[in-house]
């Protein structure tokens, strides 16, 4: 059987898809291909047997029967609930020797420039937190690699005055591109100068209570790594974004489920105006080296969508080669059809294992993933999950209340989250053993 029909959210919600046109997010740029980046190409290093490369790329590359590779352009790696991967047989003994030369070797030592340390931090954080997502599952082979991997941590943290020096690379990628939407041309990507800008046309909304984006802040294969940003901007000056953002505050959403056609139940806020705008960012955290979690100015990726309507989508990714050599930022535009493994709610099913042969079947087209949750041709407010909060209740079932905000307030409700959970707990019991 395929397993395509399974891996939209819609299906695995069970929810109706509203089918309509579509507004694709495009540019004539030569589309590059970073599902599988070609075996011999140093990440950290030019040379692909620098220690470095090795072990990046035994955590993050998955390889199916026919020798084809994946996994090299990714955010997360490709370990679900269910991977048996690196916990058993000889892809566990490779890792574990990796490991250990790492660390006999004082490899830390070998690279010193803050970016690629803060970067291979996260990469081997998100497999120390996907290792505890079931702890009674193999736990000795779990506790010889996160052993291990938070040594690495520790070894490559970089102090506070590191942190500072690293880049703001969305700076050095909105030169690259045009700065506003295209009517004459609206499939051209575009990123707004002024988006973190205080002063600016964006207002940065937050919530009361909690991160703005809780589903992805939760999300297991997330899990408080990273921070959500989310920001709106109306036609008019920012005033005007203030003022709707207080209408969101005092009509909290209702309306229970907007994706099926339904007319919203209780007050209404005001509709969205034509040329509306929505920006979802997510930034970097890292741990410092007294054991803290600390924001950085890096974006990894941005999602933006416009209104007209219907919404027209668009979004940057980063990437590690492009990042390291200073280009554009390494905010690479997401391409109609661009395929991707999507982490977020699936059945937690390893594809390579579970399909070794073909097991792309398991990707999805990123662009037309957003348009699942966030519906095809909805102009409606109720689009804007941060509001709705539909189909991803918070966890106290009440609808969020959002106010202005900033990116050290949402930093610090973050981390509040992460250091609750019991990854964190993991990590720092092995950080103070050393």
């Amino acid at each position: 059987m395929r397993f395509t029909q399974l891996t939209t959210v819609t299906a695995l919600l069970g929810l109706s898809l509203v089918i309509g046109s579509i507004v694709w997010a495009h540019t004539d740029a030569q589309r590059v291909d970073y599902a599988t980046q070609p075996e011999d190409r140093g990440i950290y290093d030019p040379d692909p047997d620098h220690i470095w490369n090795r072990v990046f790329q035994h955590f993050y590359t998955r390889v199916d029967r026919n020798g084809n590779r994946y996994g090299l352009g990714r955010l997360e790696p490709l370990l679900w609930a269910e991977t048996n991967y690196l916990l058993e047989r000889e892809s566990y003994q490779q890792a574990i020797a990796l490991l250990d030369e790492f660390l006999n070797t004082n490899a830390a030592n070998l690279i010193d420039h803050p970016l690629k340390r803060a970067f291979f931090q996260r990469d081997i954080w998100a497999v120390f937190d996907w290792l505890a997502i079931r702890p009674d599952d193999r736990p000795a082979a779990r506790f010889e690699l996160q052993s291990r991997l938070a040594q690495i941590m520790q070894q490559v943290a970089l102090s506070d005055a590191e942190i500072e020096t690293l880049p703001t690379n969305y700076q050095d990628a909105i030169g690259q591109h045009v700065e506003t939407y295209q009517p004459d041309a609206p499939l051209t990507p575009y990123l707004p100068p002024d988006l973190f800008d205080v002063e600016g046309t964006w207002v940065n909304v937050g919530r009361e209570g909690g991160p703005i984006a809780m589903t992805h802040v939760t999300d297991q294969y997330i899990s408080g790594r990273s921070l959500f940003l989310v920001f709106l901007r109306l036609p008019d000056e920012q005033e005007s974004t203030l003022s709707y953002v207080r209408e969101l505050h005092e009509t909290p959403s209702t309306s229970r489920p907007p994706f099926l056609g339904q007319p919203p139940s209780g007050p209404h806020p005001s509709a969205l105006p034509v040329d509306a705008q929505v920006a979802f960012v997510q930034q970097m955290l890292v741990v410092n080296d007294r054991g803290e979690i600390v924001p950085t100015p890096i974006t990894l990726s941005i999602q933006l969508r416009y209104f007209q309507p219907p919404q027209a989508f668009y979004q940057f990714n980063i990437h590690r080669p492009e990042l390291f050599g200073d280009v554009a930022g390494g905010l690479q535009p997401v391409m109609p059809g661009d395929l991707e493994f999507s982490m977020l709610n699936t059945l937690n099913l390893d594809f390579f294992e579970q399909f070794p042969e073909s097991p792309e079947q398991g990707q999805s087209e990123i662009l037309e993933s957003c348009m699942v949750c966030h519906e095809r041709q909805a102009s409606d407010v109720l689009s804007v999950i941060s509001y709705s909060r539909d189909p991803f209740p918070l966890p106290d079932g009440n609808p969020p209340l959002l106010v202005e905000t900033r990116p050290e307030i949402e930093a610090n409700m973050t981390t509040e989250w992460k250091v609750e959970q019991g990854n964190w707990q993991q990590l720092m019991a092995f950080w103070r053993t050393r």
